[in-house]
């Protein structure tokens, strides 16, 4: 763990399928919702971050424009959706802005998909998180 927030993670370094991937909780770390950002890492990226400043992450993370990677819906620490994205070429202060929209996006398109009742409930409440 690189960082928490009042004990719960938000950024992380986790391992998937033999390979690094950062784990970086963009927004709300006190809230009822969390944005993820989960970005494959080869082993000398790795190294980079961890020698980066961590004030910095949004610029280093940037870097990697066009990366495939992740981007997550937590509620109160329980992830509830994911999606796949591209790292856009945005300046440091819209990466929020950029996930937070990819995310409303995915979940429109799964909203507008055949859910169980109860899940399609439940996901009608993220959207307000997001706007």
């Amino acid at each position: 763990m690189l960082d928490e927030y009042n004990g719960r993670p938000s950024l992380l370094v986790i391992e998937i399928d033999n390979g690094p991937v950062l784990a970086w909780m963009l927004q709300g770390a006190g809230d009822q919702y969390q944005y993820w950002l989960y970005v494959p890492l080869s082993e000398d990226e790795l190294g980079s971050l961890y020698k980066a400043d961590l004030t910095m992450l949004a610029e280093w993370t940037l870097q990697l424009e066009g990366r495939g990677s992740y981007v997550g819906l937590a509620e109160d620490g329980v992830l509830v959706l994911v999606a796949p994205w591209a790292i856009p070429q945005v300046e440091p202060d819209f990466l929020i802005n950029a996930v937070a929209e990819a995310l409303l996006q995915e979940l429109r398109l799964t909203l507008e998909s055949d859910l169980p009742e109860k899940t399609g409930r439940e996901l009608r409440r993220a959207p307000l998180a997001l706007t």
